[in-house]
């Protein structure tokens, strides 16, 4: 009986500290890698969000997940390869994107909410904005 309360003991005590020594310390509560594919945090006052609207429909960032506060700004820098719209939905800003240019506009985030911000030609989801 000893024994088995030995290595039952034992196992438990390999558990914990393997888990201690896993966990990641940047606070992403995930394997330590990068998360801002997943998900951005905009914790500054400004924060630039690069947009690319590319060939066949594709959108750089893809559906990603921002977060920011009420009173950020948000700098959308966004480059496409033919004339197209981006829209904040619940924001209501429209941004025009001739063919070839880059385009900037800061975006004063005064409404806590969560709003998609997609591309008209073709229409896709950009990425989802999350102000609190």
């Amino acid at each position: 009986m000893k024994t088995l309360v030995r290595v039952v003991g034992a196992a438990a005590v390999a558990m914990v500290l393997f888990a201690g020594c896993s966990s990641p310390t940047d606070g992403t509560g995930g394997s330590g890698a990068d998360s801002s594919a997943s998900s951005s945090a905009a914790s500054d006052a400004d924060t630039t969000i690069n947009i690319t609207l590319g060939p066949d429909g594709k959108v750089e960032p893809n559906g990603e997940k921002v977060d920011a506060e009420v009173g950020d700004t948000l700098t959308f820098v966004i480059t496409s390869d033919h004339d197209d719209e981006v829209h904040i939905h619940g924001i209501d800003v429209e941004i025009e994107v001739p063919a070839g240019e880059t385009v900037t506009m800061d975006v004063p985030l005064d409404t806590p909410g969560s709003f998609e911000v997609e591309s008209h030609h073709p229409a896709k989801i950009i990425l989802i904005l999350n102000v609190r």
